[in-house]
């Protein structure tokens, strides 16, 4: 069997589409799955680049950058790229990872799979709606300016779901909370696939004492802990409201990742920007943590929440 991830959320800063990937290609590399990513280049290059591990590859196609309200994604360029990758290495399964990709490219995959005989998998890893909520400040709903852009951009939104539920022969969805906007929608078959983490990889053991001193101010400070993308669509500007709030004598908010608002935070005393690092290394600022704080209310299944209970915090 020879599966394909081709989403172009994919990317090196990624956040839980590319744990969830990453994790599924440690276990297809243990049973010898054959496996590839077709994923964006970020770095703008205009050919193909194959990177080769076994039995596992990636190919990182040529992309667009394109900034929506702040948030920076890269989109396929054109399809004529991952449909040779698609004619040379002919899948048997083809699982997508993101809704814009069928809203470009559906038709096509769909033609493809049927010449290869693939099945095509669509994941729902958020809901359309949330997404268009927050990546397009819709929760602002005040004016008559953005009574009209909610109503353009729900509209944006069924377009969204239908081109990604035309796609795929089958649905996966990573809650029932994911799911519900899709069910009144299709009869076609829906998966829940909830995901997770390896709570067995935090212990305390990741415990640095040196490094929980020089950030407590040696026990006079508690220590709150933020992980993830420093953009937008997160809701980090209620993360940022809620820093300034902070005694800067008696707390210091320690922020992990990257993004687009990292500045705005750099401004805060509270706030100790550790910015992006592996995933492996964001537990042991987790363990010195005394509370971990999540903003974006509306994430479907988030990893984060998991690492942090993992931890032993409160949330």
């Amino acid at each position: 069997m020879k599966i394909c991830d081709l989403t172009f959320l994919y990317f090196p800063r990624g956040g839980g589409i590319k744990t969830y990937i990453d994790t599924k290609r440690i276990e297809y590399k243990k049973l010898h799955i054959r496996h590839f990513i077709i994923a964006p280049d970020t770095m703008m290059r205009n050919k193909v680049i194959k990177e080769d591990d076994g039995c596992l590859s990636i190919y990182y196609v040529p992309s667009i950058r394109m900034t929506v309200y702040g948030v920076t994604y890269f989109l396929f360029k054109h399809f004529s790229f991952i449909e040779e990758i698609l004619r040379q290495e002919r899948p048997d399964i083809i699982e997508i990872g993101d809704k814009f990709t069928p809203l470009f490219f559906g038709k096509k995959i769909k033609n493809i799979a049927k010449e290869l005989n693939s099945k095509v998998f669509v994941f729902s890893h958020e809901r359309a709606d949330n997404f268009v909520l927050v990546a397009f400040d819709l929760y602002k709903r005040q004016g008559i300016m953005n009574k009209i852009k909610t109503f353009f951009f729900v509209s944006f939104e069924k377009i969204l779901l239908k081109a990604f539920i035309y796609t795929g022969h089958e649905i996966l969805c990573n809650s029932e909370f994911t799911a519900e906007e899709i069910k009144s929608l299709t009869s076609k078959k829906i998966h829940i696939v909830p995901l997770g983490i390896n709570d067995e990889a935090f212990s305390s053991k990741d415990y640095d004492e040196k490094l929980h001193s020089e950030l407590s101010d040696w026990g006079k400070k508690k220590i709150l802990i933020h992980v993830g993308r420093i953009d937008k669509d997160k809701k980090i500007e209620l993360l940022i409201e809620f820093a300034k709030k902070l005694d800067p004598h008696k707390y210091c908010l320690l922020v992990v990742g990257g993004g687009r608002m990292e500045d705005e935070l750099k401004k805060i005393s509270s706030v100790v920007l550790i910015g992006y690092i592996m995933p492996e290394n964001v537990k042991k600022y987790l363990a010195i943590s005394d509370l971990g704080i999540l903003v974006n209310d509306i994430e479907p299944f988030g990893l984060v929440a998991l690492e942090i209970i993992a931890s032993g915090l409160p949330i």
